[in-house]
């Protein structure tokens, strides 16, 4: 089930580790992105319910004003009523109150008495003084019939096109009779001065309308909007439907707008009248719009560094080390077993990854190197022993007969010593050059004969600063024939060895003999040795010519000298082989030549025993 998902999930992610981890980043920044938006959504509420109480507010406030006007117009005309001048209809001096009045109370566009048969016999100065009919309007009847304060129907006046709204109060005598109706008409150019008063924010309006959908007053510019209606808009159907709470919609300016609606104080000529407040969703929400770009912009400018970080930090300390494991892992699997990662061992699952990788592969490579050692070992072996079991017969098939020529030699040596003459000397100095010729066969045969028998090991404590003393004392009158300053340098300290004495003699004594020929008009021989470890190392160095590169003196039958099979060094890595160590050299031009072999250390007092290898 888990591979089902893993398999599943893995299909629709990108392969790419870079890939990968920017769509981690990505997945990171998200939550951050939801916070933001959910904030936004707060602010938004909270705007929108401030815009709510706002609005609602200013409502009660231009209602509580309306009321304070309708108020102080009916104490005022209550006044006027019982005046002398209104009730006994004095035209000069109710005409010069009236003036007054409209002088000191700017609200009041008209103002004045009329007769109970609808006559008008005070204040005809206002411009609306032609234009009431008094005889046919409605709020003229009803205060007569009354006899209480009348309020009139909003209306738009004809001739000024500003909406107003009628008052009227009967004046009374003592007898109970009406003798006048005292009127005001209030001009609703008071809710202009208001709003433009109030904090209203960028765009808000403030309207009146009837049921008719008709508008009485708007705010702002408000002439061009009076007498237009509204009715079909989405304001008119919200205001039908529930008038209650804040609605969303749009304006008659066709701009999507919050508005609150309430009943005004009064009717129209067709009913309630409407007082609509409404201000713009953008300037509603323009602070939290800002808040969101300014948090938008930094969540940008943080993600787009974020993942500026994750490209250029995932490409240094991950994709690099990957790509650099999967090279590796191409180049070991193409057969490249010396390949490494090269990456940093540092704490961190990618440094242990690749140091378990590079010791995997180091580990593949001394495998490798091991086996190839053991095939060349088996090779050479094989090889060896071959050479070996040739040389056996060669040597068994040389050896009598090269005796017998020995034995006549010497014979003939004998006669000749008891002859005189000139012809006896030259016969003695032929068959001297015969001996000599017959021993160097014999010689060649003895170095076979070790070669065949280097891995035969008689093993015993031994000393190899004693073997070097030796063989210093034995070619000490060689190195001073040819001028050559031996020294030698092994610690008294030097820990005995298990080993055949008579072999490891007989390597140092040909290492010894090989220098001393390198340097036939003198030089310098050094033998050093000292402790490395488990193991003592010997150097055997000259100052002669060196040895060319292109020369491997371990080779079979390869010699750098004028005379000899080659054979010397041979049996002296057979022999250092047979004792578990290792010979090796090195050569500079015209410098010298070093031999270095290395003998691995055992118990001194181990038992004396023979080895054969």
């Amino acid at each position: 089930m888990n591979t089902m998902v893993t398999n599943l999930v893995s299909r629709f992610l990108p392969c790419s580790l870079r890939a990968r981890l920017l769509l981690l980043v990505f997945v990171a920044v998200i939550p951050a992105l939801a916070l933001i938006l959910y904030t936004d959504r707060d602010q938004r509420r909270m705007a929108e319910e401030d815009a709510r109480e706002h609005l609602v507010r200013l409502s009660q406030v231009i209602n509580d004003e309306n009321k304070l006007l309708v108020q102080g117009a009916r104490q005022l005309l209550t006044v006027l009523a019982n005046l002398p001048a209104v009730r006994e209809q004095n035209v000069t001096a109710c005409n010069a109150l009236m003036a007054g009045i409209a002088k000191e109370y700017r609200q009041y566009v008209d103002l004045g008495a009329v007769e109970p048969n609808g006559v008008r016999f005070c204040g005809g100065d206002s411009i609306l003084a032609d234009s009431i009919n008094f005889p046919e309007s409605h709020w003229f009847h009803k205060t007569l019939q009354t006899r209480d304060f009348t309020i009139g129907n909003y209306q738009v006046a004809r001739l000024t096109r500003r909406a107003v709204l009628p008052l009227a109060y009967p004046s009374v005598d003592e007898a109970g009779k009406i003798r006048a109706v005292v009127f005001a008409v209030l001009d609703l150019e008071w809710l202009k001065v208001m709003a433009a008063g109030s904090a209203l924010p960028k765009g808000s309006t403030v309207t009146i309308a009837d049921d008719r959908g008709l508008i009485l007053a708007h705010h702002p510019g408000g002439e061009p909007w009076i007498g237009k209606s509204i009715a079909g808009t989405s304001v008119d159907r919200a205001l039908r439907t529930g008038p209650e709470g804040l609605h969303s919609l749009e304006g008659v300016d066709h701009i999507r707008r919050f508005a609150v609606f309430s009943s005004l104080g009064g009717r129209g000529e067709s009913g309630t009248v409407h007082l609509i407040l409404s201000t713009p969703e953008d300037e509603v929400f323009a602070e939290a719009h800002r808040i969101l770009r300014r948090n938008l912009s930094w969540l940008a400018l943080v993600g787009f560094a974020v993942f500026a970080a994750a490209w250029f930090g995932g490409d240094f300390f991950v994709v690099r080390q990957v790509n650099s494991l999967l090279t590796t892992a191409r180049r070991i699997a193409g057969g490249d077993l010396k390949a490494r990662t090269g990456v940093s061992y540092a704490s961190g699952e990618l440094g242990q990854l690749a140091r378990s990788f590079d010791e995997m592969a180091g580990s593949l490579e001394a495998r490798q190197e091991e086996t190839i050692r053991a095939e060349a070992k088996a090779r050479e072996n094989g090889r060896l022993a071959a050479i070996g079991a040739t040389a056996a017969s060669i040597t068994h098939e040389i050896a009598n007969p090269l005796t017998g020529m020995y034995a006549t030699v010497q014979f003939l040596e004998r006669q000749l010593s008891e002859l005189d003459g000139i012809n006896a000397d030259a016969l003695r100095g032929d068959v001297e050059n015969l001996r000599d010729e017959i021993d160097r066969l014999r010689a060649l045969l003895q170095d076979l004969r070790s070669f065949v028998r280097s891995g035969q090991l008689d093993l015993k404590s031994i000393s190899l600063r004693e073997i070097a003393a030796e063989i210093l004392t034995m070619e000490r009158h060689n190195h001073n024939e040819r001028r050559i300053e031996a020294d030698l340098d092994f610690s008294a300290s030097l820990p005995r060895v298990m080993a055949d004495k008579q072999k490891l003699k007989q390597v140092l004594l040909n290492l010894c003999k090989n220098a001393a020929d390198a340097m036939p008009e003198g030089g310098k021989l050094k033998l050093r040795a000292f402790q490395n470890g488990n193991e003592i190392v010997v150097e055997v160095k000259d100052s002669g010519p060196g040895i060319p590169e292109e020369v491997n003196v371990f080779e079979l039958f390869t010699t750098t000298k004028s005379q000899g099979l080659g054979l010397g060094l041979a049996i002296a890595r057979q022999i250092v082989a047979a004792h578990g160590g290792e010979i090796s050299y090195t050569s500079e031009p015209n410098k010298g030549t070093a031999f270095r072999l290395t003998i691995p250390l055992t118990t001194a007092d181990s038992p004396q025993r023979s080895v054969t290898t």
